[in-house]
């Protein structure tokens, strides 16, 4: 009887190493995996959802709080353009003769602040001119001039934007 006691406590004690294993293995798989979201990995969690990893975070790029604003000057129609300039916050910015249809292209800071914009043109000649201001996509501003013969004219448009 002293022999199957023996072998009794052996198999016990086997048993008891085997179970406190598998325990621990899946302790140690448990803690690899948020409960809510699923393993951290990349794969998919219970709910089937594929989670991101923590480097796939940790690397995407990230968005600026505030992203500029653009004011978009046009002048269009037919004569000859002898002078265009554009003023933005009280700064001028002279071109030359330019050819019809002309386009600029401005990014207004998104500082909350107002923002004063000019356009003007000087032309020669019969023709017309018309003037646009596009601002984030909306036509804030239109304005235009034509002559005939040998006149010459200017158009011009201004305003303020808010940045």
């Amino acid at each position: 009887m002293a022999m199957d006691m023996a072998m009794f406590t052996t198999v016990r004690a086997a048993s008891r190493a085997i179970g406190c294993g598998l325990l621990l293995a899946a302790l140690a798989a448990g803690c690899a995996q948020n409960p809510l979201t699923g393993p951290e990995t990349g794969t998919p969690s219970a709910t089937g959802a594929a989670t991101p990893s923590v480097t796939a975070i940790a690397s995407a790029p990230t968005v600026p709080d505030r992203q500029p604003h653009t004011l978009v000057l046009e002048a269009t129609g037919g004569g000859n353009v002898t002078s265009v300039k554009y003023t933005l916050d009280g700064k001028d910015v002279q071109r030359g003769a330019v050819t019809l249809p002309w386009r600029e292209s401005i990014t207004i800071p998104n500082d909350g602040q107002p923002h004063s914009y000019s356009l003007e043109v000087e032309f020669r000649g019969g023709g017309k001119v018309d003037l646009v201001a596009i601002f984030n996509g909306q036509v804030v501003a239109r304005g235009g001039s034509a002559g005939s013969g040998n006149s010459t004219g200017n158009a011009a448009v201004g305003g303020t934007v808010q940045g």
